[in-house]
């Protein structure tokens, strides 16, 4: 089997006429970015060159973004494994060209360090590593496009999983946290505490006030959690808070912190009903193979999932690509979004 290799292919038009050039080097933009209710202020203050002038009408939750699997991944020289034969673009390649809104990193960790690739040894190659690299790159293009969408990560610990000997997950989820402050400024991320509000629960508050609005989230990160075991444990204190945390820890939609779930079948009844419940969700809208992705990709458009995750950002090996229809990059929500919304009331740039 050939390498599927996404390399120097670009696929990804928005509304403009013209891609902007990402910028190499690193920021030091600060300020909130949320752009309020026109969208005019950006990372550090800048000007977005372009409103938004429903923002304080629809939320963060009534759109539908695309994801990539995997999204740091790099095939290892000397690989056999079929399933690992892929090569993607640099995470501000995948924004910038492909309309990407939402990345999946693994993380692992070793003697004080968060590191992003698949699994030890066999599959460690990655175009962004450590975790903070991974966070400074999606940060650079953030600053250098003022007036975004808000960008979703989805973290999944893999120490456990392949390593049973390893660090054990309770003693380092605090080091996740701290590394995501090394970037990403806290004013500029959608954290659980942000969302309850003064909702007596996270679950409450998604279900009865909603999720910030556009306006509130443009310029902002927001993390979850893909991992039910005992990192999420040790990280939400044996599930009875997430005060102060970060990430979103996923407990399904029946549980107190429940407000962001995986859900990976997008033949799912259960994701149209976490959806208009309030709920975000994550579906798979193909699987490596690609032979699904006829069945699969539409079920995921219709299931109102507001992430959907695919391992073709890029036609390769004759499958199709898979992108949001009419998305720039991102739509709006079929199941939840306003009558009257346009992909551009999202994003534009």
């Amino acid at each position: 089997m050939s390498q599927r290799s996404f390399l120097g292919v670009s696929k990804f038009s928005g509304l403009t006429a013209a891609l902007l050039v990402v910028s190499t080097g690193c920021s030091d933009s600060g300020g909130d970015g949320s752009g309020g209710a026109g969208g005019t202020a950006g990372a550090g203050g800048a000007a977005t060159g372009s409103t938004y002038p429903r923002d304080a009408e629809i939320g963060m939750h009534q759109l539908q973004a695309l994801a990539t699997h995997n999204s740091y991944h790099v095939e290892k020289e000397g690989n056999v494994i079929p399933q690992w034969m892929y090569t993607y673009e640099p995470l501000e390649v995948q924004l910038e060209q492909y309309g990407v809104r939402s990345f999946e990193l693994d993380t692992n960790y070793s003697n004080g360090l968060v590191d992003v690739f698949h699994v030890p040894g066999i599959d460690n190659e990655s175009t962004c590593s450590p975790f903070t690299d991974c966070l400074q790159v999606i940060k650079t293009w953030s600053d250098d496009n003022p007036g975004h969408q808000p960008i979703f990560i989805h973290l999944e610990p893999k120490d456990d999983e392949f390593d049973p000997t390893g660090t054990p997950f309770d003693t380092y989820v605090d080091a996740v946290d701290a590394k995501i402050l090394e970037v990403w400024p806290r004013e500029r991320i959608i954290t659980p505490d942000d969302v309850q509000g003064d909702a007596a629960t996270l679950r409450e508050a998604v279900t009865t006030n909603g999720w910030p609005t556009l306006g509130e989230a443009r310029n902002k990160i927001l993390f979850y959690l893909d991992e039910g075991g005992p990192f999420r444990d040790a990280y939400s204190n044996t599930g009875d808070s997430v005060a102060g945390r970060i990430i979103f820890p996923d407990f399904g939609t029946d549980h107190a912190l429940s407000a962001v779930t995986v859900i990976n079948g997008p033949e799912s009844t259960e994701i149209p009903t976490a959806v208009q419940a309030g709920f975000i969700v994550r579906t798979r809208a193909d699987g490596l193979g690609g032979e699904d992705a006829a069945t699969r990709r539409p079920m995921a458009l219709s299931s109102g999932a507001q992430i959907l995750t695919t391992d073709y950002p890029v036609t390769w090996g004759g499958i199709e690509a898979f992108s949001i229809p009419e998305g720039a990059p991102s739509r709006c929500n079929p199941l939840n979004a306003p009558a009257d919304c346009t992909s551009a009331d999202i994003e534009a740039l």
